[in-house]
């Protein structure tokens, strides 16, 4: 009985490690960095966003820079389109990849974003030195 008890427990254990390490996936894929990226604008993190873009310094400082200059309300709709985007599929090919995202579509009138209605987006990937970058692709309206 004890050996029956001591199998189960630590095939328990076994599969919780298991889950717990695949829910927080590994921040160096595809699914990962995009994962990084939408947690990035839901807190307006920037720095974070572009810390895995591929972009030269000189535009990620631009970009950064314009960030600042955007209105709180349109900020604070990018926070509430973050919380929709999903994570549809991924697919690498060699040091490329493609992940497939739902977003909210461009909303009209004072409405940046349309919350109901979601389209499909593919961010391109690419592993330089070993690391996952997208390109450039927050205007989630395209």
């Amino acid at each position: 009985m004890n050996l029956l008890k001591y199998v189960t427990t630590s095939i328990a254990i076994v599969c919780l490690a298991s889950i717990l390490a695949g829910c927080g996936g590994s921040i160096n894929t595809p699914e990962g960095v995009v994962q990084k990226q939408i947690n990035a604008l839901k807190k307006l993190d920037i720095n974070a966003l572009m810390a895995t873009v591929d972009v030269d310094e000189t535009s990620r400082k631009e970009i950064i820079s314009d960030f600042a200059r955007i209105p709180e309300k349109n900020k604070k709709a990018l926070m509430t389109v973050a919380g929709h985007i999903k994570i549809i599929s991924s697919e690498i090919k060699e040091d490329k990849a493609i992940v497939v995202v739902s977003v909210p579509a461009p909303g009209r009138g004072e409405d940046l974003f349309n919350l109901k209605e979601l389209r499909k987006k593919e961010i391109r990937l690419v592993n330089k030195n070993g690391k996952w970058l997208t390109q450039f692709w927050f205007d989630l309206a395209g």
